[in-house]
């Protein structure tokens, strides 16, 4: 845009330089000092410049003769103005040539000439009404804009394929989780029957092993198959937010069901400070439950026994919502960070493999609290531990 602004300007100036010049022309007693003057200045111009007389044109510069494709000037000099637009802009050429009549100058327009090849050419177009010789004419500078337009269809195809990959991609994963779905629940439904012997022994313990590990197995998928459609459908603009009234102490109670039971036993510390008269929030309940539960999944995962989990929740008018959950697990290196919040991005040394997850539900995290208006911010130190914090404007807070 800034370049297209400058282009304008340096056309006005242009545009004013042969103004001046052509006043000298008129008001001079003797045409030939003021005319070779005005010759030498249009000829030495980077852009083309035209006279046209009744339709005719009756004066080209060397920028012009190159533009439209001809050898010499001659070639285009005697022609009428109508053989170089196109049938379909001719109307428009009478429009603006009465208002070049009527207002003396018409605005710089985008359009399209013929060359002497009847080849097209993208153009821009700024003009003058003057007097040329005695008689009323219209000056334009004409400059050849083909790249620029080629460059912008260029970004436009490129963001027409975009959306379309996008459509693609999600139609697809529509589809496929679907498929997958189906024989996902029974593959989770019988092995949760055969995990706990609904319909008597199944035999060797090593058997309710290996049932628990297919349960755990398809849960872990059915969740990775969640995260997938879930970006992919905040990618492409199709995720649908309810607004309503989200209570948010009985939200961060209920994701502390995971940890509760590690606290219960004492595997870990569990520390949970939640202000009085805490503030609704306004936004999606089960987005905002969905963020909470993994960043307490991940500290649960990531924290070994004898460790600590904090979770806190405050709000005043000035600063909004702010939701903190630390824990002094295994943590992160600085430059891993960014990783972390990238889909499918994952962050782990060989000793911590066991550990590894999608990579798809801090990225989930951080985009759902970005579109309730709030950020998420990730600080950690290996073996230190992480800190997440979640804020959301004072406007999201309802009373």
């Amino acid at each position: 845009m800034h370049d297209v602004r400058k282009t304008k300007t340096a056309l006005l100036k242009e545009i004013e330089t042969l103004r001046e010049h052509v006043s000298d022309l008129e008001n001079a007693h003797h045409y030939s000092e003021s005319d070779n003057r005005f010759r030498l200045l249009v000829q030495s111009m980077p852009d083309a410049v035209r006279i046209s007389c009744d339709g005719v044109i009756v004066y080209v510069n060397a920028a012009a003769v190159k533009l439209f494709g001809a050898r010499h000037a001659e070639e285009i000099i005697g022609r009428n103005s109508e053989d170089f637009v196109p049938e379909n802009e001719r109307e428009r050429l009478a429009t603006r040539w009465r208002m070049l009549v009527a207002n003396g100058n018409v605005p710089m327009e985008e359009q399209q000439r013929h060359r002497l090849d009847e080849s097209l050419v993208d153009v821009e177009i700024l003009g003058i009404g003057i007097t040329w010789h005695g008689k009323a004419a219209a000056l334009n500078v004409i400059r050849d804009i083909s790249s620029r337009v080629r460059g912008r269809q260029a970004l436009i195809e490129a963001k027409e394929n975009a959306e379309f990959a996008n459509r693609t991609k999600s139609d697809f994963l529509a589809n496929i989780s679907h498929e997958i779905r189906t024989p996902l629940n029974a593959i989770m439904g019988f092995s949760e029957v055969m995990e706990k012997e609904l319909f008597g022994p199944v035999g060797s313990p090593r058997y309710r092993e290996y049932a628990a590990d297919i349960h755990a197995s398809g849960q872990h998928l059915a969740s990775l198959i969640n995260y997938i459609l879930d970006l992919s459908k905040i990618e492409t603009g199709q995720m649908r937010f309810r607004r309503g009234r989200v209570n948010v102490v009985r939200v961060v109670e209920a994701s502390l069901a995971l940890l509760k039971r590690r606290a219960e036993t004492g595997e870990i510390k569990l520390a949970v400070r939640i202000g009085k008269n805490l503030p609704a929030l306004r936004g999606d309940e089960r987005r905002i439950r969905q963020v909470l539960f993994n960043l307490v999944s991940n500290a649960s995962k990531f924290t070994p026994d004898g460790g600590k989990v904090s979770i806190s929740a405050s709000a005043n008018l000035q600063t909004g919502l702010r939701i903190r959950v630390n824990d002094t697990g295994i943590g992160m290196k600085q430059e891993d960070l960014k990783t972390a919040l990238t889909p499918f991005g994952q962050v782990m040394t060989s000793s911590e493999s066991d550990l590894a997850g999608t990579g798809l539900g801090l990225p989930l995290a951080k985009t759902l609290v970005e579109h309730h208006g709030g950020s998420l911010d990730l600080k950690s130190k290996p073996g230190e531990g992480t800190k997440v914090t979640l804020e959301f404007p004072p406007m999201r807070l309802v009373a």
